[in-house]
């Protein structure tokens, strides 16, 4: 509750009001997204983290998919019919399992590159100098 001090002067008669107001409450639903937002912003500070966790999140719920689709299958014998829609949606979920944890391998691939290409310049240099020192000044001159 908020009060509000009004003080007003005409023809030399003064008048002093005060007025109670009482903010107006938003819906739970407005409350709730707004507080979400804010843990949000404030959980996750750097981008990396975000999304990270945005991806470590659609993993999650991929691989609930997957469980809730598995244990329906072993829990129920259905037609052929069924079951081969079912095992279309688990491909499905399979595929996008896939696609969601696609951005985590391709970085492993590609630090896996990198270090073999290290490792095949070192292994270059290493040829170069071994060879460098074979043959001695002495003996190339010659």
């Amino acid at each position: 509750t908020y009060i509000i001090f009004c003080s007003h002067t005409h023809n030399n008669d003064s008048q002093t009001c005060f007025i109670s107001v009482t903010p107006m409450e938003a819906p739970n639903s407005f409350q709730r997204k707004a507080k979400q937002r804010s843990e949000k912003q404030t959980k996750y500070k750097d981008r990396h983290a975000r999304r990270r966790a945005e991806l470590l999140e659609k993993q999650r719920e991929a691989r609930r998919d997957l469980a809730q689709l598995s244990r329906k299958l072993i829990s129920n014998d259905e037609d052929i019919a069924e079951q081969h829609q079912q095992e279309d949606d688990l491909a499905e979920i399979i595929e996008g399992m896939m696609e969601v944890e696609q951005p985590t391998q391709s970085k492993r691939k590609a630090k896996e590159a990198k270090r073999r290409q290290r490792a095949a310049a070192t292994a270059r240099r290493r040829a170069f100098f071994a060879s460098q020192l074979a043959s001695p000044e002495w003996l190339a001159s010659e």
